[in-house]
């Protein structure tokens, strides 16, 4: 319903444009200017005409003339066929002639009138449509409806057919141009936000305007009746008072426009503002001081009307675009160079003015030769201090105008060089949140790539990362006319106040920029949005780059690895073969032995059976370590756990390894705690564990070949301990040794070993929840410990 009396309003407006613009056509004139308080013929207006310029006019139908506005009154009761009879001052003579008429306006004035009233028409309508629900759009429709009204319906001829229309058309404009102004002010009181304190006079204005509007009507009305001049004289100072009003409500209202500009805390307000401004300083400023202002004081305008006409549509142009789109174009660009050029201009003017002054004071006289000197001088240091001037002026209008915190472009710039030097996720993730802390300031920045183990999937906001998007954001905190998606309608975190995808056309997604809100409380303004989102573009790049070398290290590092292995695969099958040929030769050299000698003793054959025994033995212990190892590797090896004498464990382990002792000549020293020392263990594993450790002191020994076995109980713990004085491990070995394949690098050349004993024995102690040190120094032996914990109680028995 309120749709529909907007258009119905908008409707009668046009239609009494469109009859404005009839009376303004019909209007006829003679022409002449205002000059020396005389009205002076200008020009041959006619061929049949006996007017010469410089007559001046003294009355008309011998109503005497005193003002343009009251030979414009007379006339406009006329049509362009009529004839006037003129009385006029000739060469100090009087002189009384007929003289037709012609029309008032040109052609071009009228098609001015024409294309601007439809522009005006046009914006007021296309605001409305966009914005309907605005209180600023609605005001907006009716002021620049109003105005083409103004333009349409100005002084025409008001004895246009039908009788009557004509006075109600100049009435019209007389309204129109006493409460635009007020609607104006009222509109910069909502725009771009309602302002409370002042509203409370609004309607003292308006019932002003229109009082002064009906006056004005009533006036007009007496005045044509039998043409009384007096009565018309009343009409001029009312419509020169409304003149007087409208101008004043105008300055008002841009006075306001600087004050809402001042205290904006929003970009986008301000933003908004600058559109309005820019309108100002061409439109009204030209109707004000170069129409309204000289028509008052010397009634007539300083240009051609047309010009403050087509002058005037940079106000409906720039205030549609404030409202509908004003990031459409770069506002701040033409207003900041504008802006700074003016104050630039204004500054060589100051200093062109000061050097012919100082000029003409030291010469004494101005002449061509002076203002050469002067201009000459002004040029030196307009050239010397321009690029100051310029640069002082671009801080300035920055910093008044702009509320600038960091320049776009710079910030870029430097956020890339920094990005350059980035190699790995870490340095970028304290680049970006450094940079968006510094220039944004954010209650929360947190940068999260995929894989983070800090941050789950889960703790982010269920959004679609596949692709690059606007981003999601809160409504309250995004400046309106910004891209994004609202927030609210996804994810209900309340300190959550923006999300930026980071995104790749070659990785797809990769991260996310979680922002909280502004720490100033201002809203995430375009350039803020444009700057985040660049630096997430240049994000996303650097992570390509950092991913593709991390790919690169990654595909060097198993190449060498691979090396590694096959180099590590050459050498355990060599070593293993190594090992396995030394006891099946000892097999087969006394089996050969028993077969070829018919004459050994049985005391001889006992002995080398026992050999052969022990030496396959050996060898099966060699193969259980080489199972052992791959089953360890492939994660499917298995301990039988129950309750075991680690005592026990330990002779069981020395009488299998009792030939290989002798053999080579060893001598061990065994000290068993008194006591069992009963554990939670695989009997097997922990008999294997001190094998290999025996098999290591008596491969690795030196001269003296002495091994001393120790068991003990301490509190809680339960000690293993074997020490040998063999060859020693160095400190640099000592972190590796327990690792599969790796050997001590003392002899590992000459002493023949895979290097799996004491990674299978590590497995072992890490499967009985033990601990295992090495305490050995090279050349004077080795010393292993083994701790277990959480021993079986002493009252305890194996049966049980």
């Amino acid at each position: 319903m309120k749709n529909r009396l907007v258009y119905f309003i908008n409707s009668i407006l046009i239609l009494i444009c469109f009859f404005g613009l009839y009376q303004v056509y019909e209007k006829a004139g003679i022409p002449v200017k205002f000059k020396d308080n005389k009205l002076i013929i200008e020009q041959n207006f006619s061929n049949n005409s006996t007017l010469q310029p410089g007559d001046s006019i003294v009355s008309v139908n011998a109503y005497p003339i005193n003002s343009q506005e009251e030979l414009e009154f007379i006339l406009d009761s006329k049509s362009k066929k009529d004839s006037v009879l003129l009385t006029i001052k000739r060469n100090y003579r009087l002189i009384s002639l007929t003289e037709g008429l012609v029309p008032f306006y040109s052609t071009i004035y009228l098609v001015v009138q024409l294309f601007a009233s439809l522009v005006f028409i046009s914006l007021a309508l296309f605001v409305y449509v966009k914005r309907k629900e605005d209180p600023a759009a609605q005001m907006f429709n009716l002021i620049f409806m109003f105005s083409s009204i103004i333009i349409c319906t100005t002084w025409g001829r008001y004895s246009i057919d039908p009788h009557g229309l004509g006075h109600f058309i100049r009435s019209v404009f007389g309204f129109s141009y006493s409460i635009t102004g007020v609607m104006f002010l009222h509109f910069t009181l909502i725009f771009p936000s309602k302002k409370t304190r002042w509203n409370r006079g609004l309607p003292y204005l308006y019932s002003a305007a229109i009082i002064m509007a009906l006056i004005s009507a009533t006036y007009f009305q007496i005045a044509t009746i039998n043409i009384d001049l007096a009565y018309f004289s009343k009409y001029m100072l009312t419509f020169n008072t409304i003149r007087i009003f409208f101008v004043l409500s105008v300055i008002a209202g841009i006075f306001n426009i600087f004050i809402s500009y001042i205290r904006a805390k929003e970009e986008y307000e301000r933003r908004k503002l600058r559109w309005i401004l820019l309108g100002l300083a061409i439109g009204p400023a030209a109707l004000i001081f170069l129409w309204i202002i000289p028509q008052i004081v010397f009634s007539q305008g300083l240009i051609a009307e047309e010009y403050v006409v087509l002058g005037m549509l940079s106000v409906p142009i720039t205030c549609s675009m404030a409202i509908v789109k004003y990031q459409l174009l770069n506002i701040d660009s033409i207003f900041k160079r504008g802006t700074i050029y003016l104050i630039v201009l204004f500054f060589v003017l100051i200093i062109y003015i000061l050097s012919v002054s100082v000029t003409t004071i030291f010469i004494d006289s101005f002449s061509f030769s002076t203002s050469l000197i002067s201009s000459t001088i002004s040029a030196v240091i307009i050239a010397a201090l321009f690029h100051p001037i310029k640069n002082w002026s671009t801080q300035f209008v920055d910093k008044k105008f702009f509320n600038v915190k960091y320049v776009y472009r710079k910030v870029e710039r430097e956020f890339i060089e920094q990005l350059l030097v980035c190699h790995d996720e870490i340095s970028v993730k304290i680049l970006v949140v450094d940079t968006i802390d510094k220039y944004i300031s954010c209650e929360i920045v947190r940068l999260v790539f995929c894989g983070d183990s800090n941050y789950k999937i889960d703790d982010l906001p269920p959004l679609d990362y596949s692709t690059k998007m606007p981003p999601y954001a809160k409504k309250e905190v995004m400046e309106p006319g910004s891209s994004f998606i609202n927030l609210e309608d996804i994810y209900g975190q309340e300190n959550m106040a923006a999300v930026f995808t980071i995104a790749s056309i070659k990785n797809g997604y990769i991260g996310s920029l979680l922002l909280g809100k502004k720490k100033s409380q201002f809203r995430f303004s375009l350039e803020d949005v444009d700057l985040i989102s660049s630096i997430c573009d240049q994000t996303a790049l650097a992570m390509d780059r950092i991913l593709f070398q991390q790919k690169l290290i990654c595909e060097e590092l198993e190449s060498r690895r691979l090396k590694e292995l096959n180099e590590l695969k050459s050498f355990f099958v060599s070593s293993v073969t190594h090992e396995l040929k030394t006891p099946l030769t000892a097999i087969k050299l006394f089996a050969e032995l028993i077969e070829d000698s018919s004459s050994l003793s049985t005391e001889k054959k006992n002995e080398y059976t026992e050999i052969i025994i022990n030496e396959t033995d050996r060898l099966t212990r060699l193969i259980d370590n080489v199972l052992n190892t791959t089953k360890i590797e492939k994660g499917i090896k298995t301990y039988q756990y129950q309750i075991v004498n680690l005592n026990e464990c330990i002779t069981e382990a020395v009488r299998i390894m009792k030939y290989q002792l002798e053999r080579d000549a060893f001598e061990y020293e065994i000290n068993l705690d008194h006591n069992q020392l009963l554990l939670w263990g695989d009997r097997d594993s922990l008999i294997e564990t001190i094998i290999n450790l025996i098999s290591n002191s008596i491969k690795y020994s030196s001269d003296t070949k002495f091994i001393t076995i120790t068991s003990y109980k301490e509190r809680n713990n339960i000690y293993f301990i074997i020490k040998d004085a063999g060859i020693g491990i160095c400190e640099k070995d000592k972190s590796r040794i327990l690792l599969p394949f790796e050997r001590g690098s003392a002899n590992k050349d000459i002493i023949a070993g895979a290097g799996l004993g004491l990674a299978i024995v590590k497995h072992f102690v890490d499967a009985h929840n033990a601990q295992i040190s090495i305490e050995s120094e090279l050349g004077f032996g080795t010393k292993i410990t083994i701790q277990f914990t959480g021993e079986i109680d002493d009252n305890k028995t194996l049966d049980n």
